[in-house]
């Protein structure tokens, strides 16, 4: 959805953890965006973003203040390289309780730990950990989980995710 009405912009809903925007003193931010070219690489594209307004933040945060989360639009330009995680993809507890997640089950996450990107397009690094806490479900009640892997400067506000492998017993 366009909510600028500029046809050479499309928003996106940007979804990071709250101290990631709070913690940026100025009234704007950059969001390193990506242009794919003919040859299939990719480029940093970077782009600034309002993060406020005179002072006044743009992002909606959840009234639970122990959860650190913050949504907000953004305009990206049209030649930014833009890969959207629909809410599809975003799991219930009867997606949780159906693939049976559990501590110790190893999951993934995308951050720039220390600053560092995993190479000149500058995109993120991939990292992995367990979860560490128990009960998981119902998430209306737990509402968070604790996720164990070293975690430095940099990787607060990226994807966590779960990725099913599947092994051929062929091999």
């Amino acid at each position: 959805m366009n909510q600028t009405k500029d046809p050479t912009t499309a928003d996106l809903v940007l979804v990071t953890a709250r101290h990631v925007l709070g913690d940026i003193a100025e009234d704007t931010a950059t969001l390193t965006l990506r242009t794919k070219g003919s040859d299939g690489g990719f480029s940093p594209l970077p782009h600034r973003i309002k993060i406020r307004d005179h002072r006044k933040p743009l992002w909606t945060e959840h009234q639970d203040k122990q959860l650190d989360i913050a949504v907000m639009y953004v305009s990206v330009p049209s030649q930014a390289y833009i890969a959207p995680v629909p809410v599809s993809l975003l799991a219930t507890d009867a997606d949780l309780k159906k693939i049976e997640i559990h501590p110790g089950d190893q999951l993934s996450c995308l951050g720039y730990p220390l600053g560092a990107a995993a190479n000149d397009a500058f995109l993120p690094v991939l990292r992995s950990g367990k979860i560490a806490s128990y009960p998981i479900l119902p998430t209306s009640k737990t509402k968070t989980m604790l996720y164990d892997f070293s975690v430095y400067e940099g990787n607060s506000g990226g994807p966590v995710y779960l990725v099913e492998s599947h092994t051929n017993p062929n091999k």
